[in-house]
């Protein structure tokens, strides 16, 4: 599909269909390229979140130091 948009070129690893495997369970209707960029957002929205918004995601209580 043409585009203006910069590519990106992912080489599969021994390990990364078990993960897409795994990825797919939260979206079973997505294409391997659509769970990749849903993937990496997902995992960009975690480490953007602080450590209490983490904890509170788990269902565990942060207690001041």
């Amino acid at each position: 599909m043409p585009t203006t948009r910069q590519r990106f070129q992912i080489t599969q690893t021994d390990e990364l269909p078990a993960c897409l495997d795994q990825v797919e369970l939260t979206w079973p209707q997505e294409a391997r390229s659509k769970l990749l960029v849903r993937w990496t957002l997902a995992g960009a929205q975690s480490t953007l979140e602080s450590p209490a918004e983490k904890a509170h995601g788990l269902g565990l209580e942060v207690v001041p130091a």
